[in-house]
């Protein structure tokens, strides 16, 4: 009896060890979700047109410093996620079971992010595999349907403390009203009293490649009709805002308003959101819209009223797209 309870020790201490590298692995892998962000704005291209302002568009890899940088991230990437996942095969992913500390903590963000740049890089690799125009269109939307799938594993079933209770019918009425007066103004004043002047304080040309490759993208299923349509806002209109509120409003903002406070938790947040979008002459209004969804949060107290503002946002601007 004493040997099996110095062996069970063993085992539990090697346990303990293996699960504290897979911590390490997992903060490596989040801190190269977040380092993907200033990659991605080295890439941009700055070019002066003829009226003095500055066209941004999509670049690519021109420097060694550069190629070095992308490649050395790539690795680290690749190895971290690796080494996640062989450790947690090996505890029998001992973290993901143990729901009852998987709370809005740094870890459990780690890990949340760790299993988006697993299985993003698992999406890459299966490029070889499929290469159906399909899959290729499906290719930009799959980290959103990852993180999705992601935290519902990991959280779901949500308790009363969870940032995803349902909102209480008493504010119902009020979280409508809020939300469709919050949109008329980011409608009809957002661009005017915001994005254009500072675009024009700055000297940006608000051409934007990446609501150009959207618009594109759209205009392109509409075209075709029926399902690809149907795709198109599911995507961009359903799945995006879930996905990003999840990690924004939800993971992100719970972890700072805990530790610093609500007003950094708003702020930090959209700050990320806006970055994270890459899109340099629409970076004012995109840090606007995320305050006011990091507000949403905070005054609701629950995550399906941002989501809610979000989709309704992606939406419109969908259809109005489609009818352009």
């Amino acid at each position: 009896m004493r040997t099996f309870s110095v062996l069970s020790l063993r085992v539990c201490l090697s346990n303990e060890k293996l699960s504290n590298y897979r911590h390490l692995f997992s903060a490596i892998s989040a801190l190269c979700f977040f380092a993907t962000v200033p990659l991605q704005f080295a890439l941009l291209d700055w070019i002066q047109t003829t009226k003095g302002t500055w066209l941004i568009i999509q670049g690519k890899i021109d420097n060694w410093p550069l190629l070095c940088f992308a490649l050395s991230l790539s690795f680290i990437q690749l190895v971290s996620s690796a080494l996640f996942l062989f450790l947690g095969a090996i505890t029998l992913f001992r973290y993901e079971r143990d729901r009852w500390y998987l709370t809005s903590s740094a870890q459990s963000l780690s890990y949340f992010l760790a299993w988006i740049q697993s299985l993003t890089i698992l999406g890459t690799i299966l490029t070889q595999v499929f290469t159906g125009s399909w899959y290729a269109q499906l290719l930009p939307y799959l980290p959103h349907l990852w993180m999705i799938m992601v935290f519902v594993s990991m959280f779901y079933p949500f308790d009363q403390s969870s940032f995803l209770q349902p909102l209480p019918r008493k504010h119902l009425l009020k979280a409508v009203v809020i939300c469709m007066g919050l949109y008329v103004c980011v409608f009809f004043l957002l661009d005017h009293y915001i994005t254009k002047p500072i675009a024009e304080w700055f000297s940006l040309e608000l051409s934007s490649w990446r609501e150009q490759n959207i618009d594109q993208s759209i205009q392109q299923a509409g075209k075709i009709g029926g399902w690809a349509i149907l795709s198109q806002w599911l995507f961009i209109g359903c799945i995006g805002p879930i996905a990003e509120e999840i990690l924004f409003r939800g993971l992100l903002q719970g972890l700072i308003a805990k530790r610093w406070g609500h007003l950094l938790g708003i702020l930090l947040p959209a700050l990320c959101f806006a970055l994270f979008h890459v899109d340099i002459p629409l970076f004012s209004p995109l840090f606007v819209l995320g305050l006011i969804l990091g507000w949403l949060r905070y005054y609701f107290g629950v995550l399906w009223v941002p989501i809610a503002f979000h989709m309704l946002n992606n939406s419109i601007s969908v259809c109005l797209d489609l009818l352009s």
